[in-house]
């Protein structure tokens, strides 16, 4: 997590990571097993996941603040609302139940991360940390770094 939180906090000025208690995070993360990952996904957000995805972010409840263009395409740019909770999960183990490696698990982490963050969607390249699959791209590339700021440049004055 510390390794995400350098990451997308040296992206974004102004980027305050701090830990706190449950109540108070706009992030809440969550690592665990497969199964738990499976549960969970069930549980909290009537989600039944079957496939084999490594991690999942929900965005906390947001409303629309226009749209922007990135990459020659309009996006749509959402708020975050106040006191508002994102939650993400990483496995830590394959579908087949043999664990993930440390890189696979920081890799998937600085890629949910960049969601609860506001990076919605995935990027078109498959060399980008917000690719749509899991990669072995362990840094933001400029085009990670680029579509987050666009975002937050529609916040700041």
């Amino acid at each position: 997590m510390t390794n995400a939180q350098q990451q997308w906090g040296n992206a974004v000025s102004g980027m305050n990571f701090t830990s706190s208690n449950y109540a108070n995070a706009n992030v809440i993360a969550y690592a665990g097993t497969r199964a738990d990952f499976i549960e969970f996904a069930r549980d909290f957000y009537n989600l039944n996941y079957q496939n084999n995805f490594a991690g999942l972010a929900r965005f906390a409840p947001r409303v629309s603040a226009g749209t922007a263009n990135f990459g020659g395409a309009n996006r749509n740019i959402f708020q975050f609302a106040n006191n508002s909770q994102s939650v993400m999960f990483v496995a830590s183990t394959h579908a087949n139940g043999t664990n993930r490696t440390s890189a696979q698990i920081r890799n998937t982490t600085l890629h949910e991360l960049g969601h609860v963050m506001g990076y919605a969607g995935h990027s078109s390249s498959s060399t980008d940390v917000m690719g749509s699959s899991a990669t072995s791209i362990q840094t933001l590339t400029p085009r990670d770094i680029g579509h987050l700021r666009q975002v937050y440049a529609q916040f700041r004055p």
